[in-house]
């Protein structure tokens, strides 16, 4: 990952590889989604050191719980295939954010 654009980049393909046919139907809410995922992800990784006990994991489960809600909007996406979805983007974005961090 050489920039935030790339990291946004492969995040993204990462939850349409995971959603497969169903990334269509998804696109238009999901991008955003993985965007803001991206961004307090970012955020919550550079002030990791002067949250409390607990409040790390609390600002990321409450990010990741929003992904999940906003795709089961869609018919055709399950809880579990949005966690999937999820999972496949997150753990990207972590990995990556650390790296550029």
């Amino acid at each position: 990952m050489s920039d935030i654009f790339d990291l946004r980049d492969s995040a993204i393909n990462a939850a349409k590889n995971s959603l497969g046919a169903n990334w269509n139907t998804v696109a238009n809410g999901a991008v955003p989604q993985i965007e803001a995922l991206l961004q307090l992800t970012w955020e919550i990784e550079k002030g990791k050191g002067s949250f409390r006990s607990g409040e790390y994991e609390s600002l990321l489960a409450s990010q990741k719980s929003t992904f999940v809600a906003v795709l089961t909007t869609y018919e055709a996406i399950t809880e579990e295939i949005a966690w999937q979805a999820l999972n496949a983007a997150f753990g990207v974005i972590l990995s990556g954010v650390r790296k550029l961090l």
